[in-house]
């Protein structure tokens, strides 16, 4: 038979209503990776059997499905891993563009929304459920794309219909689109930028009588980021070594009413954990660690604190992320 191109793939995506059970692609990811892995835990038998031998058997554990995918930011269908690693979302709008406000989610359990996910790679059409994010990972320059990877869990995939596919019109967010604003100061330095956001947790494995496990957990989250800037002056480097906690927002935002998108990353209290001078070119750079600090301000619908704020605005109605 022939071989079947990547060309041909397609990733899916949609909100569960319950937790596992597989929801068909409401939306579709535009991505460039995509590698999915079901997780078998293999329990070797190395009991002595007069042998000179070490492994007689290998019996099936637990199973669960680890993802890593990634690829331009999309200002519309980012919203899914976004608003599913924060878990609390704010949509207002009566028409487009409407706005998305997602901070962390300290209500209940603090469980996010689960998703499934839909993969076609032109051989097989497989199904991901109970999907939980568990790390993103935004980068930019004024050169390129804005750029994002993802990490997520969630159970043993299986065989689903192959969707209809369709995609957005949106085109992805160049780097150079970006606002910046240090300590509430407009920035025209910024060479590049990194932003993190990680929470810990992951399958909990439990006697059931079941392989899958009880519940892809989700734990604490954390913000961190790291940005290159001309060095013009030395103002971040003085509220570095003041311990000044200052406010961080990265903003992209094209088109105009109804056409209008946005990525806005906002930080209110944000520490310098490094400022370093850097001649590695013909001009000074300072090379800019930092961690994005918890805060009422940027908490969302369900209280507590947030460490960050993310707004979207597109065309996306309300609901329709978690």
């Amino acid at each position: 038979m022939p071989a079947n191109p990547t060309a041909l793939s397609f990733i899916g995506v949609a909100k569960e209503s319950v937790v596992g059970t597989f929801v068909p692609a409401v939306a579709y990811l535009p991505v460039t990776t995509f590698d999915p892995q079901d997780m078998t835990t293999w329990l070797p038998d190395v009991s002595w059997r007069g042998s000179m031998v070490e492994t007689y058997n290998k019996v099936a554990g637990p199973i669960w499905s680890e993802i890593k995918l990634g690829g331009p930011v999309y200002p519309d269908t980012i919203g899914y891993p976004i608003m599913g690693i924060l878990g609390d979302v704010v949509d207002s709008g009566a028409s487009a563009p409407f706005s998305h406000v997602g901070s962390v989610k300290n209500s209940s359990t603090g469980q996010p929304t689960s998703h499934s996910l839909n993969d076609f790679d032109s051989v097989d059409n497989r199904g991901y459920t109970g999907i939980q994010w568990y790390g993103l990972d935004f980068k930019w320059d004024g050169e390129k794309f804005l750029t994002w990877d993802g990490d997520c869990k969630g159970f043993q995939s299986a065989t689903q219909t192959k969707p209809a596919f369709s995609n957005s019109l949106i085109p992805p967010l160049p780097g150079w689109l970006s606002a910046v604003t240090i300590n509430s100061i407009s920035a025209l330095t910024l060479v590049d930028a990194e932003i993190s956001i990680k929470r810990k947790g992951g399958p909990i494995h439990t006697a059931d009588g079941t392989q899958a496990p009880y519940q892809i957990f989700v734990g604490e989250i954390a913000v961190t980021g790291k940005m290159t800037l001309v060095a013009d002056a030395t103002t971040q480097l003085t509220n570095y070594l003041a311990g000044t906690k200052i406010p961080l927002d990265f903003n992209f935002t094209q088109g105009a009413a109804a056409a209008l998108v946005q990525v806005k990353f906002h930080m209110s209290n944000c520490n310098l954990d490094l400022v370093a001078p850097k001649r590695g070119k013909e001009y000074v750079q300072y090379d800019v660690t930092f961690e994005a600090v918890a805060n009422t301000t940027d908490a969302g619908a369900s209280g507590g604190q947030s460490p960050i704020k993310v707004t979207l605005q597109n065309a996306i109605a309300a609901a329709t992320y978690i």
